[in-house]
């Protein structure tokens, strides 16, 4: 019986508060956030940069979603809640999470891989408290853009997020690419942000950050796209977060 009820808990790699460091879809990059990452992911991302959440680990808490929102309600310092991952929606019960965290008046930011398309969540009963930010996985990631979930892309609104991570002039071509093609009707806003490289000085992560600020001001000026720049503000701030025990 006991095994039977771990598959309404979840794997907790960490629950910890920081600032957003990239959009969130409501107040934008350094909102105070709580954040909940949870353990396991269903992609193995080139240069993932939270590589000790990608799997289900016996070091990871077994939570219930009660438990989860408790903690966050001791932690938190606002109404602002981040769900990351990892993975979130590769697990079931993170949909239960979603519900009691804005039944509680908690600002729900959840960021997602953008390969599952999570059943159950019922967005008009949100209140304008949920918000889900979506990776588009571009080439340099090594992941196929086939493993895009297209039906979230389509029941995204325009206070949601479609993020592309670009770490060279290929990836700005495909982003180009998928804005004029399959993304085109998508109702969300866009995002662009640099990717900045393991080991990469600062005068490199600044090159690159310049080179994708120019085109997205210049895919703005040719197109009537709702596109912002975003950078990963968390990693220029704590390099040295490579675990749950260190993360801030």
């Amino acid at each position: 019986m006991k095994e039977g009820l771990q598959m309404y808990k979840l794997r907790v790699c960490s629950i910890f508060t920081s600032i957003d460091g990239e959009v969130n879809g409501f107040h934008g990059m350094g909102e105070v956030s709580t954040f909940i990452r949870l353990q396991g992911c269903n992609l193995k991302c080139v240069g993932c940069d939270t590589e000790y959440s990608q799997f289900m680990v016996a070091s990871s808490r077994l939570l219930t979603c009660e438990e989860v929102v408790e903690e966050v309600t001791t932690q938190s310092v606002g109404r602002k809640v981040t769900i990351t991952g990892g993975e979130p929606f590769l697990q079931l019960a993170t949909i239960d999470l979603i519900r009691l965290l804005y039944g509680r008046q908690f600002l729900v930011t959840v960021e997602t891989n953008g390969t599952i398309c999570p059943e159950g969540i019922e967005r008009p009963h949100a209140c304008g408290r949920l918000r889900i930010v979506a990776d588009y996985k571009c080439p340099s990631s090594g992941i196929s853009s086939s493993r895009m979930a297209q039906d979230l892309f389509d029941i995204l609104r325009e206070d949601d997020v479609v993020k592309f991570v670009v770490e060279d002039e290929d990836d700005l071509s495909f982003v180009r690419y998928k804005l004029n093609g399959g993304l085109k009707d998508c109702d969300a806003y866009f995002a662009i942000s640099p990717k900045q490289k393991k080991g990469g000085s600062f005068e490199e992560c600044l090159r690159w950050s310049r080179r994708v600020a120019e085109f997205v001001v210049g895919l703005c000026s040719e197109n009537c796209y709702s596109i912002g720049f975003s950078f990963q503000l968390h990693r220029l701030l704590w390099p040295e977060a490579t675990g749950p025990e260190n993360e801030k």
